[in-house]
């Protein structure tokens, strides 16, 4: 993943760095979440939302990581995009629903912040 077709899209003249961090950002969040749904999965009374949220994660890893050569085709690129939308809302209500059944810690609020900067992201570059 070379370029982050989103950001670039969103602000042309971004620095490299800048780009290799929101790159990353996207890459690691969901592997973060599934890890966290696997420890959470260890509990003497696992929640059930977490498997839910393991599946989302890998899903939405493995759209991250399609081919260069379809993220230059603008229907798939779309179809990706819209498929992350909804993985990331998915991951989001079952992180909720998982807070919700065993508890809040500050670290549930930081990573669904973060999903939800990461919804708002998406959508704002689809729309435009």
């Amino acid at each position: 993943m070379e370029k982050t077709p989103l950001i670039t899209n969103l602000a042309p003249d971004i620095s490299p760095m800048l780009l290799s961090v929101i790159t990353m950002l996207v890459m690691v969040l969901p592997i973060f979440v599934a890890l966290s749904a696997l420890l959470r999965l260890r509990e003497s009374t696992p929640p059930r939302a977490s498997w839910s949220c393991l599946v989302a994660a890998v899903l939405l890893f493995l759209s991250w990581l399609m081919p260069p050569v379809w993220v230059s085709d603008p229907v798939l690129r779309a179809f990706r995009d819209f498929a992350a939308l909804v993985f990331y809302g998915w991951m989001l209500l079952d992180w909720f629903r998982t807070g919700r059944d065993h508890g809040w810690s500050v670290v549930d609020l930081l990573v669904m912040a973060l999903i939800v900067a990461m919804i708002a992201l998406t959508g704002w570059a689809v729309l435009i």
